[in-house]
């Protein structure tokens, strides 16, 4: 194995092990507290989701391996590799709000959503990760976009920030006393736009093969 591959396969253990540590943990919490109970005890979900030091470890992972990826690549591949990584941090922040949102439904045994929501913003930890990682992710890749100076660059920072404002939509929906479905489906709208952006962007800003032939013949004529 050359170093490449083991720069890139030791940065992607650490990019998924702060959600492996996170799952072991809290099944640790559930056999501790739950005793064979058939839905996780609020109890552990809020130790596992309020826990400090899961929270930094978490930090310390991610940072790790977004510096050996970055260092284990050739100069001239850098800038492709950050953006690699900007879109894989969108994709763990999506991973860690989901698996923390349905640990919370299974906590309330799969039946109010709206008391699911309010332990998840309780936990705390997984919502400030989730930010945090789209956050970097918005950093890494922020010169690149602006650099480019085109409407490609438009749309995927819009997306990007579709995507930080979906968790924002629907505590914000909550809080002024919004129906939860309401707020859940706002969420749902401003997460799925700036995926939809970040995701084909490019195809979008991309003209149709067809049209510059056509127009590189009629030129030529």
């Amino acid at each position: 194995m050359n170093r490449r591959d083991l720069f890139e396969d030791s940065s992607f253990f650490l990019y998924i092990a702060p959600i492996v540590v996170a799952i072991a943990y809290g099944i640790y919490e559930w056999n501790e507290l739950g005793k064979g109970s058939g839905t996780m005890p609020q109890l552990a979900y809020f130790i596992v989701t309020k826990s400090p030091y899961l929270f930094l470890v978490s930090i310390v992972l991610i940072c790790v391996a977004i510096m050996l990826d970055v260092q284990g690549a050739n100069p001239a591949e850098r800038d492709k590799v950050i953006t690699a990584n900007s879109i894989r941090l969108i994709y763990l922040a999506i991973a860690v709000i989901i698996v923390s949102f349905l640990a919370a439904i299974n906590v309330v045994g799969y039946t109010d959503l709206a008391q699911a929501f309010a332990n998840f913003l309780n936990g705390r930890f997984p919502l400030i990760f989730g930010f945090l990682l789209i956050g970097t992710s918005i950093l890494l890749t922020l010169n690149q976009l602006i650099g480019r100076s085109n409407m490609t660059a438009v749309y995927e920072v819009v997306g990007l920030l579709l995507l930080a404002a979906s968790p924002a939509v629907l505590y914000g929906a909550l809080r002024i006393h919004l129906p939860f479905s309401v707020a859940f489906g706002g969420s749902i709208v401003s997460f799925a736009l700036g995926m939809f952006l970040l995701l084909s962007g490019r195809r979008l800003t991309q003209r149709p093969k067809t049209a510059s032939v056509v127009q590189a013949q009629s030129t030529a004529v």
